[in-house]
């Protein structure tokens, strides 16, 4: 307990007239205080204030680091956020095709992806992804995306793409993480459409009153080994094709998605999916999900 000590104090080498014990329950923790010059012996009601200012002044000091802890791990996050946000891009533009492509997250990092790059003369892969999860630990797989999409060389073969990146997910054991994609190439010489579907949900393709789906045929990546084979289908002249993730399901069905799309059909790809995140998402703070997706004009 505190205490004041004034008596049958041995000391050798140094002259101590009085010692002050302050103890702290809160922490455990003892202060002790040599040669106190004070015009009063401390009674225990003093000594009890002495120690509950000891214990106040502590828990600040602990706040404090805690405080200074946090705006260090805040400042790092952030970093890491812009780096995570280096690999995926916010939006993407071709300007000899009438295509556009945005993904905006709802956090400081997101969980979805979305590329499109020329691979021959009228020909464009691309990719649409959605990472399970949200923050920091859906955003590094977008980054697995992202590195086996650009590291690897612009083969046509998506069976081989595919293949390689399920695999090594699948080889991570990654339990509850699994990624919805659609990849494809679009071949603007044959108006030809090639795609592997994994889980995600169906792409459209809009021809004046006909809407076509692209539905899915195999799990989500990262979940079970697959024989994936392609699915290739004919675009016809003056065609939308419409690729997206979930997140933009929790503004609007479908089906509306859909009917605003056409009623903006005389505008480019980049006006319509500009028009369509400005009347879907009215407050950008309060963004629900992550906002991708992808409109191509063929």
């Amino acid at each position: 307990e505190t205490s004041f000590i004034t008596s049958d104090i041995i000391a050798d080498k140094f002259y101590i007239k009085n010692i002050f014990i302050v103890c702290d329950k809160v922490y455990n923790l003892k202060f002790i205080l040599f040669n106190i010059d004070i015009d009063i012996v401390p009674d225990r009601e003093f000594s009890a204030l002495i120690s509950s200012i000891i214990s106040i002044a502590i828990e600040n000091a602990i706040s404090h680091e805690k405080m200074v802890s946090f705006k260090m791990e805040e400042v790092e996050m952030e970093k890491t956020a812009e780096i995570l946000n280096r690999f995926v891009k916010t939006n993407i533009e071709f300007p000899d095709v009438n295509c556009y492509a945005i993904s905006y997250p709802a956090k400081n990092t997101g969980g979805d992806y979305i590329t499109i790059k020329k691979i021959a003369e009228n020909k464009y892969l691309f990719c649409i992804a959605d990472v399970c999860g949200k923050g920091y630990s859906a955003a590094i797989l977008t980054v697995v995306l992202s590195v086996f999409m650009s590291a690897t060389n612009d083969t046509e073969d998506l069976v081989e793409r595919v293949s390689t990146i399920n695999t090594f997910l699948l080889s991570k054991n990654m339990n509850d993480r699994f990624i919805t994609a659609i990849f494809g190439i679009l071949d603007l010489n044959s108006n030809q459409l090639s795609y592997i579907s994994c889980g995600h949900d169906p792409a459209v393709i809009m021809h004046e009153n006909d809407v076509t789906y692209i539905t899915t045929d195999y799990l989500p990546l990262g979940i079970f080994e697959e024989e994936y084979k392609i699915t290739t289908i004919d675009v016809k002249n003056n065609s939308t094709i419409f690729l997206y993730t979930d997140g933009l399901i929790e503004y609007a069905t479908l089906e509306e998605i859909i009917g605003h799309i056409k009623s903006l059909e005389n505008q480019t790809s980049k006006e319509i999916t500009n028009a369509l995140y400005s009347n879907l998402v009215t407050d950008k703070l309060l963004q629900r999900d992550d906002f991708t997706c992808l409109i191509m004009k063929v």
